[in-house]
């Protein structure tokens, strides 16, 4: 990965955490990683948990950035939040996953 993709990515992530922390989300983790895979933020608010892929694009000519997110990816962060619920010993939240898309001027959320 280039450096001013990183840099881009990391912009990204932290316009994430200001929008969800605004929206009244508290941030667990940054960046969890585990031997299952990573995870961009993992947040809660109230009962919920949520664990969220970021992905920033300058602009979205080509496709949608949620459209990155394959079912490869998908299986990979939903076994991580899996190792992350088992090694903090979560069990009375009910799980979320989103995808943060970030585009130029634009951004977005998708819930599940």
């Amino acid at each position: 990965m280039t450096r001013d993709r990183k840099l881009l990515g990391s912009l990204g992530e932290r316009f994430a955490e200001a929008v969800l922390f605004s929206e009244g989300w508290h941030i667990r983790e940054r960046n969890y990683s585990c031997v299952l895979g990573e995870i961009d933020l993992i947040i809660e608010r109230g009962i919920e948990l949520c664990f969220v892929e970021v992905k920033t694009r300058m602009n979205a000519r080509m496709c949608r950035p949620a459209e990155a997110v394959d079912r490869r990816k998908q299986r990979r962060i939903r076994a991580a939040a899996q190792w992350y619920m088992t090694e903090n010993r979560i069990l009375d939240k009910r799980v979320r996953f989103m995808v943060f898309e970030v585009t130029g001027s634009e951004t977005s959320a998708s819930f599940s």
